[in-house]
């Protein structure tokens, strides 16, 4: 990846925070390419129907932070600093493998009104201080998450977030009736963590 090169970059398309009303990027090429990773991921008949049992949305958003790069790299992977910036995060529970690993997986339990969710984060690629890329499973939803961290200036980061989400069940009906909901939950937690980062802000309070 290289620095100040955005149409160089491997994101389809980028969204930046603030910037107003975010779309889900569904070129027919990108839906094309998901949908034959899906099918990949998928063994034994009826697998040529995994595209229809399932509801995808992609896109990527992204922000600038006022602090080195290193910095950033430093915050944005401590773990007890989590629930600083990832509103109505309860727990962090290291499951296996060394914490942003390759392989590592780590249960998060999240709280949000009454509504407990738990979720399986999978670290898929790390290539920090550059990237790093992770799966988070829980019932009816499979995100696939990139994370790109740029260099824009010596105390400037730009964070770009490319996501894709395979909704399942009756998550499939809520990703048709809410869709803008998953964009808009993103540029809130890069601003979240924007904050702590540069104020030391703690969502709890």
């Amino acid at each position: 990846m290289a620095a100040g090169q955005m149409s160089a970059a491997p994101w389809p398309v980028r969204r930046r925070v603030g910037s107003g009303t975010c779309r889900p990027a569904r070129t027919r090429a990108s839906i094309c390419r998901t949908r034959t990773s899906i099918r990949r991921r998928w063994s034994g008949p009826g697998a040529d129907m995994a595209p229809l049992r399932f509801r995808l949305m992609r896109y990527t958003e992204e922000i600038e932070i006022a602090l080195p790069r290193d910095e950033v790299v430093r915050l944005f992977t401590d773990l007890a600093s989590l629930p600083k910036w990832q509103k109505g995060l309860q727990s962090v529970e290291l499951l296996s493998g060394e914490a942003f690993e390759v392989g590592a997986r780590t249960r998060l339990v999240f709280l949000t009104g009454k509504r407990r969710m738990e979720m399986i984060e999978t670290i898929t690629h790390n290539a920090l201080p550059a990237a790093l890329h992770a799966v988070y499973d829980t019932k009816g939803v499979h995100n696939v998450c990139e994370n790109y961290l740029t260099e824009v200036g010596p105390d400037r980061t730009r964070w770009v977030t490319p996501n894709v989400f395979e909704l399942s069940g009756p998550m499939r009906l809520i990703g048709l009736l809410f869709g803008r909901s998953f964009p808009k939950e993103t540029r809130e937690q890069m601003r979240r963590f924007k904050e702590f980062a540069e104020h030391g802000t703690d969502v709890r309070g």
